[in-house]
């Protein structure tokens, strides 16, 4: 989106201004690779992989049976 976009206020659940240092890392990253600002579609993307990672490193969820 272009200028028509200043101001908005939208109901969405990312925005790639938040002015967090995680999300300002996540940005300049995801430009650098891409070559254009994140969508919510990316961050919501990137969030889940970093759901699945975390679970799939817990002990409790490779199952009762497994060894860690």
């Amino acid at each position: 989106m272009g200028d028509e976009a200043i101001g908005d206020v939208s109901a969405l659940h990312y925005s790639a201004a938040l002015d967090t240092p995680k999300n300002i890392a996540f940005v300049k990253e995801y430009r650098a690779k891409f070559g254009k600002v994140p969508s919510y579609y990316s961050e919501n993307n990137y969030t889940t992989a970093q759901w699945l990672d975390e679970a799939l490193r817990r002990p409790a969820a490779n199952g009762p049976d497994r060894k860690s």
